[in-house]
């Protein structure tokens, strides 16, 4: 009896021993996920939230789909890494793919000279342009992430990089040096683009620097708020021959390749710009409907990414979609593959949120 009470009383002890320890690790667990959350809480800062995001590039996409429709007659030659993307003919005709070389000249330009190449607006140029160099750094240096805890952590490294860069830089970004650097900068961008963009013109432009303007101040408005977002936002355009990415692109799939795009399907790209020629449009169309709705709406923007034109099948809106035909060849479904041109800007929330889908032609 007393050997079978001291089996009862040693295993009671065992049994409150790991329960002490069970509920000790409980609250270490406990501490643990509270000091996490505090920290995250500690550097959360959200400047603007996902709808004004892509508010401001609905708006952007519209001024310049806008400024590129004013221009579509006036071309006298193409960049060259847009020629193989839009046939000669097109320049003369200077209907809707002048529309859309248009589009896609502007968004790369404010890709790689502005969003890609400065930190903030506010800045010297040279400083701006060094810190973006750095950010771009910590991820092309760092070790290729393997999994998304990987990849978050990665993120997370950036994005706490460059909110202590900001908290660096408050005292010279609040100062009044920095309106004036910002309103430098923006002036200086009008000008570039404006002599860029007459260079390829038969002629300079008229309103072509205030649409311009109109253009820059909304790009350099989204630049100011990129670094002081905890999130990871990414803008991106993608060039010809880049792979289609359906996550980031709208892609409409056509029947056959041919050396020219079809010029309701590129109209109707362009249409928040074309009410003024709309009785011009719709009879270069022998009376085929136009679509009245942008390309890519609020709505749109945040179900896909990007989006390539061409096929014979109905638009969302009801619309039927020209097709890209081999001259005198019957038109055949093919797979779409590569990007043929880029629009637009493509914007997500690293590992969140597509904001905006860039819309795309495809091969």
């Amino acid at each position: 009896m007393e050997i079978f009470l001291a089996n009862v009383c040693g295993v009671e002890e065992k049994y409150n021993k790991v329960k002490r320890l069970y509920f000790e690790k409980d609250e270490q667990v406990k501490q643990l996920q509270n000091t996490l959350a505090n920290q995250r809480l500690a550097v959360s800062r959200t400047t603007l939230d996902d709808s004004q995001y892509i508010e401001r590039l609905t708006r952007l996409d519209g001024l310049i789909a806008q400024l590129a429709f004013g221009m579509r007659k006036d071309w006298k030659s193409l960049p060259e890494w847009l020629q193989p993307s839009i046939p000669n003919s097109a320049i003369a005709l200077g209907k809707q793919e002048m529309t859309a070389a248009g589009r896609a000249f502007i968004s790369r330009w404010l890709a790689e000279e502005v969003l890609n190449k400065y930190f903030h607006p506010s800045l010297e140029l040279s400083l701006s342009k060094q810190l973006k160099t750095m950010q771009y750094n910590i991820c092309s240096y760092s070790a290729a992430p393997h999994s998304s805890e990987e990849d978050e952590a990665l993120g997370a490294k950036i994005v706490s990089w460059r909110l202590a860069t900001i908290d660096g830089l408050k005292p010279i970004l609040s100062s009044a040096e920095a309106s004036e650097q910002r309103k430098r900068l923006i002036s200086s961008l009008i000008q570039d683009l404006t002599t860029l963009i007459n260079s390829h013109m038969k002629e300079p432009v008229a309103g072509l620097e205030a649409g311009i303007s109109m253009i820059i101040e909304g790009t350099i408005g989204i630049l100011a708020n990129l670094p002081l977002e905890s999130r990871d936002v990414e803008i991106e355009y993608y060039l010809p021959g880049s792979a289609i990415i359906p996550a980031m692109m709208n892609v409409e799939q056509t029947a056959g390749v041919s050396t020219a795009v079809n010029d309701m399907d590129l109209d109707s790209a362009s249409s928040t710009s074309g009410q003024g020629d709309a009785q011009e449009n719709l009879s270069e169309q022998q009376g085929n409907a136009m679509e009245q709705a942008p390309r890519h709406s609020p709505s749109q923007l945040r179900k896909s990414f990007l989006g390539s034109m061409i096929g014979s099948k109905k638009s969302p809106s009801g619309g039927h979609r020209g097709q890209l035909v081999e001259t005198g060849t019957p038109s055949a479904k093919e797979d779409v593959s590569k990007v043929r041109l880029c629009l637009f800007l493509a914007a997500q929330i690293r590992g969140r949120t597509v904001l905006c889908k860039a819309p795309v032609f495809a091969t």
